[in-house]
Formats: structure tokens, C-alpha cells, sequence
């Protein structure tokens, strides 16, 4: 069994090491069909699905047999698109191999480097309870075994690791006082610079150790949800503490961004209601959240999508959706920033039947489409380049599915432009 789980692994890095030097073809758009069906094996626990940068890739977990080696537990998994569509392969991957669930990955540079949350004493060294860990140069290395590397190992927990497009940063949510300054109990944020890190290494097993370095917290107030941009300098977040000193909060969670280039905190919103899900776009120019305050003055009471402007000295709030009836939560953004899919149980278009279903924001000319229509609800998407991705229990290909599996979708073949194109109330 060893020997078999090696020679996965193995396989695993050899396709990976081809998807990083092959182009993604201009014409993959008009060789996959407008819904695909990602896993099909019958699953219990799987999502966290999104693109890997501005690539064809899809990192996400499951708990599911998808390459036929017994796997029951919640693992890594990676997605090709590209040998789906075009060499007709299944492109699943897995990436970890643990006894006890990995979840929530995150992934850059095409892969090469990976991040993730595990249950799993994945190296052997004693690890208990939810920590973080990563690769580094996955695609590159020829051993028998892909290279992690432990980022937490504290007697709290660590989660909702993301990584920096450029693959040296990574932005976490620890319950743990990783740098011992006395943090009351809650979730806090740190990002860790893994160049500087040096972790695994004798000196830095894993956070928290001597001096930590590369480590740094965010804020002493309880955060989370972190988002960071492709050059690691800027990450957006969420608090409902005293963020900006003492006496500045109003005790509704607000949406923060911290600038690591010049040394700066700001807060994008201050309404008198929750702010949350922000995401940080590519470049760092703009946060795309959700919020159900009165943030521009038009009476909002439900959860919304709203976008601030962040590269303006005050950050320039536009509210994107309008619904009355329900929410609009989850934004997801590809790498133009100009669109957003998003999860909504708001009357936005006509057929809404009131569970959570995917609609597309196309920021140039305002369109807005319905992407779903299941009975079950969605909570999470990711799209880039013509696609997105999300979990659904659905029988959405007519395969008799009633459990979640991950799903793409492409727009190039959703949006007939024969067909009229539904839009969203308009701005007040």
C-alpha cells in the first residue's frame, strides 16, 4: 500500500510538473461544456473549490475514492481543466494522504506551492489538532514523497490558510498567541513571510519557535476571514474589535485592510451592521465584501455586495447588488476584477426560487445572470479566466447525483449572446 500511495504521489508531481510548462490554450472556453461534472465518486465531505491564480487549476478537498486507492478521509485534491477538456483525462490529482481531514486549501503559482489546515500528524513529528501546513516547490521535486512542511504546530488551533499569488506569502487565522504577547481568547491573524521563515528547518520547525521569524500579527483584536492580494503587501479582513484603538468600534463586524508596504491599517467600512467576506482583488486596488449596512446612504438592510476602492486616500464604496428579499453573500473575483460571482437568495432575477443559487456580476456594462437554479443551496464559488467552481448535491448533468461534488461552470457557453441578459436594479 506504501508502494502504491508512493507511485500516486509520484504521479501526482509528474502532472503537475507538465501543466507548468504547458500554455493554457486560448480555445479551452469552446471545448468544455457549460457544466462540468468535477468528482462524481460518492462523497460526504468535499469543497473549499477554487482557481489557482489566474490558471486553469482547481485545488479543493473531498473526502471521496477518486483515484480508486480507498481514500475515506478528507484530502488535497487538484483539478486540470485542461486534460479534461482537451486530452480528455479525468485531471484529478491528490496531493495529501492523511488519516485524519485536510481541508481548505490554497494554492499559487500554478501549483508549485500549497497551503492548507490538517487534523493529520502528516509529517510524523506529533502534531495534534488543526494546524497549518504547506509545500513548497511541489512541481520541481523528484522524490518519492511531496515536500510539506509544518507552519503550526501549537496546542490551539490554526485555519483558512491562504497564500499569496506569487507564493511567498501566507495570511492564517490561529486561535494560538503564536508570538506570546498576551492576546485575549479569540481568533487572531498573522502572515508569514516564507521566504524568511526558514520553517522545517532546526532553527523553525514550525510556528510557534525562537524569535518566529517571518511572523507577523495583524492585530490584537479578534479577527478573521483574511484575504491577500497577489504580491502578499495587502490583506483584507474582518473585526468587530477595537481595530483602530480604543473606543472605535461600534461592535458590528467592519471590513479592515492592512498595508504591509507602508505600515498602515484602514477600514473600509463603519456601518451599523455586520461587514464581512471581504475579498481582495489581484492588484490590491479594490475589496469586493458583503455587508448588510446602509453604507451609501440608499436604506440597505439585507446583505449585499458592495466594492471599496482602496487606491483613493478615502475608500470609495459602490454598492453592487440591490436585493430586498434575501442575501447576496460569498463574493468570489477572477484576476480582471470584473466579475463577481455570488451566492444570493434575493429575488435579482426572474425564476429565483429563494435557496442560495450563483449569479454572475459583469462589472463592464452592469450585466447580472443567474447561474443555478437547484434545489440545494451553494455558499461558495470561484471563478476565473471563462469558469467557476462550486459544490452543489444537485443531479445538475442528469446522472442521478444526490451527493456534494464539485461542479464548473463556463460562462462562454452560459451567456448565449443570442439570449437577452437579465441586469440588476439600478444604482440609487
Amino acid at each position: 500500500m506504501r508502494t502504491h500511495r508512493r507511485q500516486l504521489i509520484l504521479l501526482a508531481v509528474a502532472a503537475l510538473t507538465l501543466l507548468a510548462i504547458v500554455p493554457v490554450s486560448e480555445a479551452l472556453h469552446r471545448q468544455t461544456p457549460s457544466l462540468l461534472q468535477v468528482t462524481t465518486i460518492p462523497s460526504q465531505d468535499v469543497g473549499g473549490a477554487k482557481f489557482i491564480g489566474g490558471s486553469n487549476l482547481v485545488v479543493f478537498h473531498s473526502d471521496a475514492d477518486l483515484l480508486g486507492n480507498g481514500n475515506t478521509i478528507p484530502n488535497i485534491f487538484i483539478f486540470d481543466l485542461k486534460l479534461r477538456s482537451k486530452n480528455h483525462l479525468e485531471g484529478i490529482f491528490q496531493m495529501t494522504f492523511g488519516a485524519q481531514p485536510s481541508r481548505r486549501p490554497s494554492a499559487a503559482r500554478r501549483g508549485r506551492t500549497l497551503a492548507f489546515e490538517s487534523e493529520a500528524d502528516l509529517l510524523n513529528n506529533g502534531s495534534t489538532g488543526l494546524q497549518v501546513f504547506a509545500a513548497d516547490h511541489v512541481v520541481s521535486h523528484k522524490g518519492p514523497k511531496v515536500p510539506l512542511f509544518q507552519v503550526t504546530k501549537a496546542s490551539s488551533s490554526s485555519f483558512d490558510a491562504h497564500l499569496s499569488e506569487n507564493g511567498r506569502f501566507l495570511v492564517f487565522t490561529s486561535t494560538a498567541d503564536l508570538r506570546n504577547e498576551g492576546l485575549p481568547a479569540g481568533t487572531h491573524l498573522y502572515r508569514s513571510d516564507l521566504k524568511k521563515a526558514h520553517l522545517g528547518e532546526p532553527t523553525c520547525p514550525a510556528y510557534p519557535c525562537n524569535l518566529n521569524p517571518g511572523l507577523d500579527l495583524l492585530t490584537r483584536e479578534v479577527a478573521g476571514r483574511p484575504s491577500i492580494d497577489k504580491l502578499g503587501l495587502l490583506v483584507a479582513f474582518e473585526s468587530a474589535g477595537d481595530v483602530l484603538g480604543p473606543g472605535t468600534s461600534n461592535g458590528f463586524s467592519q471590513v479592515y485592510v492592512y498595508d504591509f508596504n507602508l505600515n498602515l491599517m484602514r477600514r473600509m467600512t463603519n456601518g451599523l451592521a455586520d461587514s464581512r467576506n471581504a475579498v481582495m482583488i489581484r492588484n490590491g486596488t479594490k475589496v469586493v465584501f458583503e455587508s448588510a449596512a446602509n453604507l451609501i446612504g440608499n436604506g440597505n438592510a439585507r446583505f449585499n455586495i458592495f466594492e471599496a476602492d482602496i487606491a483613493q486616500p478615502l475608500p470609495v464604496t459602490h454598492q453592487l447588488t440591490f436585493g430586498t428579499d434575501g442575501d447576496s453573500t460569498a463574493p468570489s473575483v477572477n484576476a480582471k476584477a470584473d466579475r463577481i460571482v455570488f451566492s444570493s437568495t434575493a429575488t435579482l432575477t426572474a425564476g429565483a426560487n429563494g435557496m442560495n443559487q450563483l449569479y454572475l456580476l459583469e462589472l463592464d456594462g452592469n450585466h447580472l445572470t443567474r447561474l443555478t437554479s437547484v434545489p440545494d443551496a451553494i455558499d461558495e464559488s470561484s471563478t476565473e479566466l471563462n469558469f467557476f467552481v462550486f459544490t452543489s448535491s444537485s443531479d445538475l448533468t442528469g446522472n442521478g447525483n444526490s451527493q456534494p461534488q464539485v461542479f464548473l461552470g463556463n460562462t462562454f457557453k452560459l451567456l448565449d449572446p443570442s439570449l437577452p441578459t437579465p441586469t440588476p436594479l439600478a444604482t440609487p
